[in-house]
């Protein structure tokens, strides 16, 4: 029993507490009442000083607070009544007005000798409150977890599952005892396994936050189960990694369409090139066809339009050759095109002629897509054919040379120059030009392209600008 000194301080001492203080006598009148008591009560010290305590609160006189004030009075034995189990303790209020949950310790007291028992009260209205929300929390988080769409796990710093949820149990065709029995890794692909230790090495390291990976599960079979899985680290109280929390998303469906769009690809590819390669095929035959036919026509002007119309659909055939053997059946490189046509070209009327040479200076390597690069194939075979054929009249050898480069301007700027007799000075395209200036003009307005015949000192000269609005490449 606590021996107590009315005649020294410590009875005002007591007002100071931050909690409810009461002291009562054997006959259970109040012999202190703190200032505490006072706010949370509403009663001055004066209201209930040398009162029993229970004609100040009646309601107190059959509850369990005065069989403890009697066991301290009278065996010396100390009790603690907690607000939940014992709603009926004393009417106390906040400062905000609300009803106080509130927990009482008696303890049986010493006066000057004389037996006494001391009631302590302590506000835990915030704490239950808090407890009430972080049990809430807690109700509310395995809810979401039990019954989310996506599969949901609590691991161990080792893997080791210690929570998973039913949607990631159907995920994986297992259930929960079997899988808490295992590790992350004992049920990971083979071939995802090191990628797995890494990103858990990263997040244990503090070089990752949040990894997210698509990986492969095993199921009970032995079968690959694609996932989208997300994890986190989740600190303990002391700030430290406690455990991983992991979203499991199923993403099979997903894959086996991925593998089935990529098979449509390289099958698509295929049928594409093959059909470059039937299309080069036939053009290539009707280019020898025409070849044939150009050595039996005996009108020169005939046989001009014939061998015109060969190398017109050597252009063609070359730039489906070179889509057959492209890793890109979209698009034609058309450096190489040119120069791979020049070839042709040189080799075409070196046969028939024994007059040749084509030099080419490419400095753009620019992939074009084919209604792009077609025409300008076309424009190029028209212009080389007519240098060769026609800047020499003489029939001496003539130099031809093909540039393409990009202008600072931007765009691509293609030029034809030949080291021949030249145009006529008063040479006008639309007057003079045939049929092969036509259809160049018919291709430069399909390309929204420019062609310039600048004056040259020495031979002729054609120059075709692609603006850089009209480039797709």
């Amino acid at each position: 029993m606590r021996a107590f000194d009315t005649r020294s301080a410590s009875f005002d001492l007591l007002n100071e507490i931050d909690g409810g203080v009461v002291v009562l006598d054997a006959e259970h009148r109040v012999r202190h009442w703190n200032a505490w008591m006072r706010s949370a009560s509403g009663l001055a010290p004066d209201e209930v000083l040398g009162r029993p305590l229970w004609e100040a609160f009646p309601a107190l006189g059959a509850s369990h607070l005065h069989t403890a004030v009697e066991d301290a009075l009278v065996s010396g034995a100390p009790s603690i009544l907690s607000h939940t189990l014992h709603p009926l303790l004393f009417p106390l209020r906040c400062r905000d007005g609300r009803a106080m949950l509130h927990d009482v310790t008696v303890l049986p007291l010493s006066v000057r000798s004389a037996t006494h028992c001391l009631v302590q009260i302590k506000d835990v209205t915030e704490r239950r409150r808090m407890q009430g929300a972080l049990l809430e929390s807690r109700m509310r988080y395995r809810a979401a977890f039990e019954h989310a769409a996506i599969g949901i796990t609590e691991c161990d710093l080792t893997g080791r599952f210690l929570q998973v949820n039913d949607r990631l149990r159907a995920i994986l065709g297992r259930d929960r005892d079997e899988l808490l029995r295992l590790r992350f890794q004992d049920i990971t692909h083979p071939d995802d396994l090191e990628n797995d230790r890494a990103l858990l090495q990263g997040m244990l390291a503090g070089e990752i936050g949040t990894c997210c990976t698509e990986k492969r599960f095993l199921d009970r079979d032995g079968g690959a189960i694609w996932v989208n899985a997300t994890g986190s680290l989740v600190p303990g109280s002391d700030g430290r990694p406690a455990y991983i929390v992991a979203t499991i998303e199923d993403i099979s469906v997903r894959k086996k369409v991925e593998v089935e769009r990529e098979q449509l690809l390289v099958q698509k590819d295929m049928l594409t090139r093959e059909a470059h390669h039937r299309v080069k095929n036939s053009l290539a035959l009707a280019v020898s066809l025409l070849s044939v036919q150009s050595h039996k026509v005996t009108d020169e002007v005939a046989r001009e339009q014939v061998l015109s119309a060969q190398h017109r659909v050597m252009a063609i055939a070359r730039l489906h050759d070179r889509l057959h053997r492209s890793d890109d059946l979209e698009q034609v490189e058309i450096g190489l095109l040119l120069r791979e046509l020049c070839g042709d070209l040189e080799a075409a009327v070196a046969s028939e002629a024994g007059r040749y040479c084509v030099l080419t200076d490419v400095s753009a390597e620019v992939a074009l897509p084919i209604d792009q690069a077609l025409p300008l194939a076309i424009i190029v075979s028209e212009l080389v054919t007519n240098a060769l054929r026609h800047a020499r009249p003489d029939g001496t050898p003539v130099e031809v040379v093909v540039r393409c480069h990009r202008p600072e301007t931007g765009g691509l700027l293609i030029s034809v120059a030949d080291d021949g007799a030249g145009l006529p000075p008063d040479f006008d395209p639309a007057r003079d030009g045939g049929l092969g200036l036509t259809i160049l003009a018919r291709l430069c307005e399909q390309l929204s392209a420019r062609l310039e015949i600048p004056r040259t000192a020495r031979g002729a000269e054609f120059v075709l600008h692609l603006q850089p609005d009209g480039l797709a490449g």
